[in-house]
């Protein structure tokens, strides 16, 4: 049975959900918008550069053999992304709340 079935249950539930979603998108897109501080254009931007670096066997010259050389990619992807932000993050203390 497909996942989203066995957590939604119907495809009106997934439908109203996905709704929610794009719902709750947009209007941050347009507060961050308003703020001059991000638009729509730069959300799916982002996403499109994620989707093209996290999948450098389908949209780059990476070569693969299977499935778990994909996931061996994937995870050394996720340790050099994680580790930049690391960096980036280096100067702030850690006591300090997320928000």
């Amino acid at each position: 049975m497909n996942l989203l079935k066995l957590y939604f249950k119907n495809d009106d539930a997934i439908r109203n959900e996905l709704g929610d979603l794009m719902l709750h998108i947009g209007i941050l897109c347009k507060i961050g918008s308003e703020n001059a501080k991000f638009t729509m254009t730069d959300v799916l931007k982002g996403i499109n550069e994620k989707l093209i670096y996290r999948h450098p066997h389908v949209f780059g010259d990476v070569k693969v053999s299977g499935a778990s050389e994909v996931e061996e990619n994937w995870e050394q992807l996720k340790i050099r992304n994680t580790m930049d932000t690391k960096l980036f993050l280096s100067g702030v203390p850690t006591p300090l709340p997320a928000q």
